[in-house]
């Protein structure tokens, strides 16, 4: 079938308005929807087109948030800045004098010392004779004096049948007698083997005390695993 030429103009030109009437049907939900967000995007798009308004926003932005931050690192860490730049105060330090009591001067009598040093000894000899009996170790403590300066010596015998342990010398000062600078009043000596003598020296200070009233145990583990104590008797003086 031929169609005259005449006819096509009109057709060409119905199809045009067929599909001009169709695209604006589909595009009239977007054109809604631009019309309806063009009042609020305008003046935005404006905004951000303005060089100077854009900058003086940013800065706006930026320094708020600066010091948002800087508030709440305040908060948490104002407690340790504030020592830091304010300065710390120094403490009082305030002085106790403590009272000393005097020391008196010992008078010293010859008879009645004697006779006293002469009953502790027989003190000694008994508690120490006792002592040996049962546990079989001896102590013997001697003691030499140089002007202030006191060397004494405890020799500790193991006379038992079996090895004592964890051998400790605890001494026990009276008044005027202290240990001098560096050394200890307790002394460990370890272990002591049947029928072994061991020795340890104390290095003391007089300060007008009597050697002579220094005491003090000796404490081990025998063989049964039992702790025993042997007192250390009165110190012998030697030149």
């Amino acid at each position: 079938m031929v169609v005259p030429v005449s006819r096509i103009g009109p057709i060409l030109s119905l199809s045009l308005t067929m599909n001009q009437t169709e695209t604006s049907t589909e595009l009239s939900p977007w054109n809604d929807i631009i019309e309806f967000l063009r009042p609020i995007l305008n003046p935005l798009v404006d905004l951000w087109e303005n060089y100077a308004l854009r900058v003086s926003l940013l800065s706006t932005i930026i320094w708020s948030f600066l010091i948002i931050c800087g508030l709440v690192f305040l908060v948490y860490e104002g407690g340790t800045i504030l020592p830091l730049i304010l300065g710390t105060k120094p403490k009082q330090v305030k002085r106790t004098t403590q009272s000393h009591p005097e020391r008196r001067p010992t008078i010293e009598r010859a008879t009645p010392r004697q006779r006293i040093s002469s009953v502790d000894e027989k003190k000694d000899v008994q508690r120490t004779s006792q002592i040996v009996d049962e546990t079989g170790v001896q102590v013997i403590s001697k003691i030499q004096k140089h002007y202030d300066k006191l060397l004494l010596n405890v020799d500790i015998t193991n006379g038992s049948d079996s090895k004592i342990d964890m051998v400790v010398v605890d001494l026990d000062l009276p008044p005027g007698i202290e240990t001098d600078i560096g050394f200890f009043r307790m002394q460990r000596i370890g272990s002591i083997n049947s029928g072994q003598t061991e020795s340890i020296e104390f290095t003391l200070k007089s300060m007008g005390g009597n050697p002579e009233s220094i005491g003090g145990y000796v404490e081990f583990l025998g063989a049964s695993y039992e702790v025993s104590k042997v007192l250390i008797p009165s110190p012998k003086l030697e030149d």
